[in-house]
């Protein structure tokens, strides 16, 4: 008898959250455990208010086949935790590694890096070197350090730098897969020095997006507001 279309979608979703768990992808230190899910859910979600989150039993629940037609909400929580697209859950193939993240190109990482610790360190005229480099990903928290960028200049690419460049850019209010996935789009030098000037003056919730693709006239007409606000609330830049 062939199996319906229902048990085959439980059974694809079943199958590939089991290889992601036993796997511990995307590194071998993602969550191997039911509550190790359920607590990486409610990490992301304070790191990206809003974002859903997942318990253990509807963990245990989708890994059994239990659950006919989970919610978006559940599997999008799972696409966050383990660092996949949403459709790694949803489509047809039954390749195991369609979980995988691909490799960025480093000349990619570390120029977007660079544009992004420019407007960190706006007063330094001079071009930064890696030592510089590193001690403001440092001020940020980054455990990105001198070897890592040694690794990305020589070409090659360190699967577990992955997660420290979606933390630092998290930390920063920039996409977290930015650094590490060229389908998002690099931000023009201008959008990240007013996203640098709204958080100076208190704006931290807004996003990349909110200020991507503003004329260079609106940016100018929007400088002086920004000096204004920055006198009267000072806060510490980012």
């Amino acid at each position: 008898m062939a199996e319906d279309s229902a048990t085959a979608h439980r059974r694809t979703i079943a199958e590939r959250l089991e290889h992601l768990m036993n796997t511990g992808h995307p590194d071998g230190t993602g969550p191997r455990d039911y509550l190790a899910v359920e607590l990486a859910s409610q990490e992301h979600a304070k790191r990206h208010p809003g974002s859903p989150t997942i318990s253990r039993q509807t963990v245990h629940n989708l890994r059994h086949g239990k659950v006919a037609n989970p919610g978006i909400n559940a599997l999008t929580t799972l696409a966050n935790v383990y660092q996949v697209p949403i459709s790694y859950f949803l489509s047809a193939g039954d390749d195991a590694t369609a979980g995988q993240a691909s490799a960025p190109l480093p000349a990619m990482v570390l120029q977007r890096l660079d544009d992004v610790l420019k407007v960190l360190q706006p007063d330094t005229a001079a071009p930064l070197d890696d030592e510089a480099r590193v001690t403001v990903l440092d001020s940020k928290g980054s455990k990105i350090g001198l070897s890592d960028l040694a690794t990305l200049r020589s070409g090659q690419w360190d699967e577990q730098l992955r997660q420290p460049l979606r933390d630092f850019a998290g930390t920063i209010s920039l996409p977290p897969g930015y650094f590490v996935d060229d389908t998002i789009p690099a931000a023009d030098p201008d959008d990240l020095l007013l996203l640098g000037a709204l958080k100076a003056v208190g704006a931290r919730s807004v996003a990349m997006r909110q200020v991507a693709g503003l004329p260079s006239d609106a940016l100018q007409a929007l400088s002086p507001v920004l000096d204004l606000l920055s006198k009267a609330n000072p806060r510490q830049r980012m």
